[in-house]
């Protein structure tokens, strides 16, 4: 039996239809040992021979080649779809104003993934288009962020951006950042610095709580002289944090440009961290402890004002108290002196009554005799 090379139309257990080169339907038996799908080109051996060889009429004939070509068109559409999903990360993009956000770039430089690092940041990421390239995504937030009045009222309207590459994609961080830079400076009266950071520094920044490009400004404006804390920056605008301190947000951007490497000032910060979070927990226990003095002090000092009280009344003159046995005696000897008191007055007040009797009783007398 003949042997055919065409498209498969159709699959039936072993058994196939193909649609040949000269337009014929052949139905052909299927080599064995592996599975095969419509539209894939194989060759097997005819089960009959066609009735006729005689080409397709031209509608038959442009239907096949429609049905084909849509079926192709399905296979590339969902390769292109799947090829996309599985397009890997090339490097990470994240944006600071008060809003944040991480952005998965793949390595076509555009963006998978859009995350909000914060609350400000979830109300800008809903509005942003994945698949976009990343410069225009950063410009798009800017101008959103903006728009929502994220920025302060006065003073310098600060962006930072940072681009952290995935290993191995070094060589492509640097054409975006240019990109973003650019892009971004189309928005007039904005302020914008962008850095190239290791993949370390961003797991440092993640453990305090910061994007890269904010630990990157936090760390610039430590080699300056000027420290700021974490928490400031994740509560506050970037360029208010900055102010704050006292430093100018346009000079440390430009600072910022200029620095090469940041690991080095990532261990140093870290230490002047650590030995500030040290010194706040012993002055909190020194106030604990001298709150606690204080307290005792406080109740001693009631107990001792009522002590000298009690014993002001018992001894007048601010005498000393006495013992209790002492005490005692005083006490016995003061109840005989007034039993004592009490038994001469009685006698007095006797005695003055029969004077007055015997008074009386003379002054009767003499009347009588008269």
């Amino acid at each position: 039996m003949a042997r055919y090379r065409g498209i498969i139309m159709e699959i039936k257990g072993q058994k196939a239809i193909l649609l040949t080169p000269d337009a014929l339907f052949v139905e052909v038996v299927l080599p064995p040992g592996r599975e095969y799908r419509v539209g894939e080109e194989v060759e097997g051996e005819a089960v009959a021979e066609p009735s006729f060889r005689k080409k397709m009429r031209l509608p038959a004939l442009v239907a096949a080649a429609a049905v084909i070509l849509l079926f192709l068109a399905g296979l590339f559409a969902g390769g292109q779809l799947l090829f996309q999903q599985q397009e890997a990360v090339a490097a990470y993009v994240t944006v600071d104003i008060n809003p944040s956000l991480e952005l998965a770039v793949d390595g076509k430089g555009r963006v998978k993934t859009v995350t909000a690092l914060n609350e400000e940041g979830a109300a800008v990421s809903r509005y942003l288009q994945r698949g976009e390239p990343v410069d225009a995504v950063v410009a798009d937030a800017v101008r959103i962020a903006g728009e929502k009045g994220y920025f302060p009222q006065e003073g310098e309207k600060v962006v930072l951006v940072a681009v952290t590459p995935v290993a191995g994609r070094e060589a492509d961080v640097y054409r975006w950042q240019r990109q973003i830079e650019a892009k971004v400076k189309e928005n007039r009266g904005v302020l914008v610095a962008t850095v190239v950071t290791s993949p370390s520094l961003r797991q440092e920044a993640r453990k305090l709580g910061l994007s890269p490009g904010e630990y990157a400004l936090v760390l610039t404006a430590f080699k300056a002289g000027y420290f700021i804390e974490p928490a400031a920056v994740k509560e506050k605008a970037v360029a208010v944090a900055v102010k704050e301190v006292g430093a100018n947000p346009a000079q440390l951007i430009a600072n910022l440009r200029q620095q090469e490497t940041l690991e080095g000032l990532s261990a140093s910060y870290r230490n002047h961290l650590a030995a500030k979070e040290k010194e706040k927990k012993e002055e909190k226990k020194r106030e604990e402890q001298k709150d606690d003095k204080d307290g005792k002090e406080g109740r001693g000092s009631s107990h001792g004002e009522a002590d000298r009280g009690n014993g002001s009344n018992a001894n007048a003159g601010g005498s000393q108290p006495l013992p209790a046995n002492q005490q005692r005696q005083e006490n016995l000897s003061g109840s005989r002196q007034q039993s004592l008191a009490r038994q001469v007055q009685e006698k007095e007040r006797l005695r003055e009554r029969d004077q007055v009797g015997e008074r009386e009783e003379k002054g009767g007398g003499k009347d009588r005799e008269e």
